[in-house]
């Protein structure tokens, strides 16, 4: 469905936000203007980005080192405590990001 929003206005970025039940392999093609948000899973194995291709022959690299699990990279990430509207209320809730690869 995202795809297709995204389809219809070509301009603009979509960003998507689910819980870790929507997350797998099917987002890996997703075009350069959908953005997905989700909590990982616990036996989630993320990596870094890849690195720059080096220009050299060969295959290049499809990810970088492995990460640490998530549950000790949680205690590496910098937490915010923002107040945000939901379910018609205001929660402060905990947010942290980092940009991996699972």
């Amino acid at each position: 469905m995202t795809e297709l929003i995204a389809a219809h206005f070509p301009d603009r970025t979509v960003r998507t936000v689910g819980d870790a039940a929507y997350v797998g392999e099917h987002l890996r093609g997703l075009a350069p203007a959908l953005t997905r948000t989700s909590r990982l899973k616990t036996t989630s194995v993320p990596h870094e980005l890849p690195p720059q291709r080096t220009g050299r022959k060969g295959r290049p690299r499809t990810r970088g080192p492995r990460l640490d699990t998530p549950a000790e990279l949680s205690q590496l990430f910098d937490w915010r405590r923002p107040k945000i509207q939901r379910y018609g209320r205001i929660d402060t809730v905990l947010i942290a990001d980092r940009s991996c690869l699972w």
